[in-house]
């Protein structure tokens, strides 16, 4: 469920320290100043929509309603970098500018006027902006609403699940336990925790019956919103009809079932696992796909990174970023801030090790959109289309993770490369594997195409996933909400083939050391921001929605 919160600020982690310099924009930000708060609050959002008449006089409302947003966006993004600055009427400021929120999220007039040129105009950016507008006032109003007896049996189910207790040689185990024990991972610990897990299993069979009546209640929910089940009314934002996105999961696993499974035999043999519960491939995979962290000093990701940034012609991208200190460094430990009109503010901790340096590359892959956007788009659609954020996020780290970058930049033996290599890219199909897995799940259980949920899951996990030993997991993920992630990791997981396929194709097999990638980001991928969809980006630079032989190119 989304809110202010989320959808209106922009809120990432990153580290940098000492990479950029304190370099402002040009762009002068809205003044939110105490007293330009009170004169904003003291006009209310008046409208006359009556004036609505064609594309033009509609853009000037969309533009009217992003100034805004923009300004109580602003305004609380300020309060969060420098509490100590602001007024004691902060906190009277903020419940107002809430309100203010409120009062536009549930204007019925304007409700009225979006729908009723949301399928008419002609406009794309006026277009975006209304699609995104109604979707996140259903996701303020009609949503939790109708979610509420699914979340009150969720919890119910959650509280029992989370309540079993399990003895084992005279000693009470409860999950935390397990957790702990898989966290730890060592001979012993992991023989202890699979015997739990197994104890867990067979406790959480008593759930089943109730999980699928879950499911039910949730499909209820996508019916009355206009979809046939819930998972396709989750897929709605992502561009592409639902049947094709079912497709593309279908061709993920086919594209990837003979190197994912060569690939798991290697892990079962090199580890001795013989019926392998997915926990097991899990804790093993991820544990394989690191470096040492003694490799990633903060002098050597500083100068990695500028170095990834020249070899690409985003160089400039230094001076477009700029340094902010806030006062409470324990509650941004390391927290990007995106402010209007152009500009980026972000905390740069020192944050040297191997965990620090992937997430500079993934959180600096994800600004470009809020650095590059076309600034004459109204605030809100300077970001991301849906599905598309991890597309240049995981293209900065293929290109900061990439073997020869890795030795010529970090001085990093040969065989620890190869090392991390060969489990970055198991991991990378495992976790693709597991969202394909439960999204034909949530499609044939929903569709009424298999009626035995416990059937189907573990058939579905041993076909894809290949862990023979099979788990409640599909529970863990229906009571815990995540089922309604699946969607955007799948369409992310499609992102990330894409954009590689797309620069190879365009560019050659040498875009990572080419000037042309930097531009074509920029020109074709940024510039238009939420403007262009997921599809209408695929379809301008692809001849088809998914190739399984780029697919498998990229594995290989």
């Amino acid at each position: 469920m989304r809110s202010i919160g989320h959808t209106m600020i922009v809120v990432i982690g990153i580290s940098l320290l000492l990479l950029f310099s304190t370099v402002k924009t040009d762009a002068t930000p809205p003044d939110v100043s105490d007293p330009a708060i009170v004169n904003f609050l003291q006009r209310s959002f008046q409208y006359d929509y009556t004036t609505v008449t064609d594309d033009a006089s509609l853009r000037r409302l969309v533009d009217s309603l992003d100034y805004q947003i923009m300004m109580i966006n602003y305004r609380t993004i300020l309060e969060k970098t420098a509490p100590n600055d602001i007024s004691p009427s902060g906190q009277r400021f903020k419940q107002k500018l809430e309100r203010r929120y409120q009062e536009i999220i549930h204007d019925g007039y304007l409700y009225h006027v979006f729908s009723d040129w949301q399928n008419k105009t002609e406009d794309k950016v006026a277009q975006a902006f209304i699609d995104l507008f109604l979707f996140d006032r259903e996701q303020l109003i009609s949503y939790p609403q109708g979610m509420g007896p699914v979340r009150s049996l969720a919890e119910r189910l959650s509280g029992r699940l989370q309540n079993f207790n399990f003895m084992l040689d005279g000693k009470y185990y409860t999950v935390n336990d397990i957790r702990q024990l898989i966290a730890i991972d060592n001979d012993s610990t992991r023989q202890l925790a699979r015997r739990l897990v197994d104890l867990r299993r067979d406790s959480s069979a008593v759930l089943a019956s109730d999980a699928q009546v879950l499911y039910n209640m949730y499909n209820g929910m996508g019916l009355e919103k206009g979809g046939r089940t819930w998972q396709e009314y989750l897929f709605l934002p992502y561009s592409f009809d639902y049947p094709e996105w079912i497709t593309i999961a279908q061709k993920i696993n086919d594209a990837t079932d003979e190197i994912y499974f060569t690939a798991l035999n290697a892990l079962k043999g090199k580890h001795h696992l013989e019926n392998s519960a997915s926990f097991e491939i899990d804790m093993i995979s991820n544990r394989q796909a690191v470096l040492p962290d003694s490799f990633f000093t903060q002098d050597k990701i500083n100068k990695g990174v500028v170095q990834l940034l020249k070899n690409i012609g985003l160089t400039d991208l230094t001076e477009r970023l700029t340094s902010l200190d806030i006062n409470d460094a324990a509650m941004f430990p390391a927290t990007l801030f995106r402010y209007p009109p152009d500009d980026i503010l972000f905390v740069n901790p020192n944050r040297p090790g191997f965990a620090g340096y992937y997430r500079l590359l993934s959180e600096l892959g994800k600004a470009l959109p809020w650095v590059y956007a076309d600034s004459t788009l109204p605030y809100l659609l300077r970001t991301y289309a849906p599905g598309t954020a991890i597309m240049t996020s995981e293209l900065f780290i293929t290109l900061g993770t990439d073997p020869q970058f890795l030795a010529s930049n970090f001085d990093i033996p040969e065989h620890d490369i190869l090392t991390y290599t060969e489990g970055a890219k198991f991991l990378t199909l495992y976790q693709i594997r597991k969202v394909t897995q439960h999204i034909l799940f949530d499609n044939k259980l929903s569709s009424n195409k298999r009626d035995d949920a416990v059937e189907l899951y573990w058939s579905l996990e041993n076909s894809v996933i290949g862990a023979p030993d099979s788990s409640y997991f599909w529970i863990d993920a229906l009571i815990s909400g995540r089922i309604e992630k699946y969607p955007n990791l799948l369409a992310q997981a499609f992102g990330r083939f894409k954009m590689r396929e797309i620069l190879y194709n365009r560019i050659g097999p040498d875009y990572a050391q080419s000037p042309e990638t930097g531009r074509f980001l920029i020109d074709n991928f940024c510039r238009p921001g939420r403007a262009q969809s997921l599809e209408d980006f695929i379809g301008s630079y692809s001849s088809e929605p998914l190739s399984a032989s780029d697919l498998k190119r990229q594995m290989e």
